[in-house]
């Protein structure tokens, strides 16, 4: 089982292994691959937004889009007065 969360920026990826009776009474000469719970935590920049998350064999992919507001972005100001006596002195 997979679990995603964001909260005050951080994103956080959890799994755990699901109890499973199918392997009852089953032994493994060798598992390559370990099935132990996991948490990993990932701090997300300002104006990061999670779009979606998508699981695709084996391989879980999450989308991220940044957002920046207007009153954040750069604005360009427009110089007024007499341009060619500001260059001649």
């Amino acid at each position: 089982d997979l679990d995603l969360q964001v909260e005050k920026g951080v994103l956080t990826v959890s799994g755990s292994k699901r109890e499973s009776t199918s392997e009852e009474g089953v032994t493994f000469l060798h598992q390559g691959i370990a099935q132990r719970a996991f948490k990993l935590s990932f701090r997300l920049d300002d104006h990061i937004e999670i779009k979606g998350a998508n699981l695709n064999n084996g391989l879980l992919s999450i989308d991220l889009q940044r957002v920046v507001p207007e009153e954040a972005k750069a604005k360009r100001i427009p110089i007024n007065g007499d341009r060619q006596a500001a260059l001649n002195n």
